[in-house]
């Protein structure tokens, strides 16, 4: 599964080593009518080597899906899922010595939709998402526009 890292800082000229993300967790495919999964992710590396965590939950225009109880790399339960989607959690995982950061990937695919990777699936909804407002938005990984 490919992994993003946004921007890096460090690596030559005497600074930090550059944050590298974890690696992204499996894809999980499951059955149609699960509602509920977790995720956890592995840890980042590099920089000073002190990280906090965050998440953000792509899921498809106008549904319910949830993320909560959980903190640095989980377990994050994924809630109110549907069959038929699939849904990308973001981890951000942020140097607190020198503020780079580096993103990694999870995909939740509920009955089987077959759609790529974690990447994928994250643009292809942002992309849905441009789409569905009729504007220009800018996101953390791509840039789409609609005219």
């Amino acid at each position: 599964m490919p992994r993003i890292v946004l921007p890096a800082g460090g690596g030559g000229g005497g600074g930090n080593p550059d944050v590298t993300p974890g690696a992204n967790p499996a894809r999980q495919d499951l059955s149609a009518g699960t509602t509920v999964t977790t995720v956890t992710f592995n840890a980042a590396a590099g920089g000073t080597g002190a990280f906090s965590y965050g998440t953000a939950l792509s899921a498809p225009p106008g549904s319910t899906a949830t993320i909560s109880a959980g903190s640095g790399l989980g377990p994050w339960t994924l809630s109110q899922m549907s069959s038929g989607e699939s849904y990308v959690v973001i981890l951000t995982a942020t140097d607190t010595g020198d503020g780079q950061i580096a993103n990694s990937f999870a995909l939740a695919d509920v009955g089987g939709l077959g759609a790529g990777s974690a990447t994928q699936v994250y643009a292809a909804q942002n992309a849905r998402q441009v789409t569905r407002y009729k504007s220009v938005i800018s996101f953390p990984v791509y840039s789409v526009a609609t005219i």
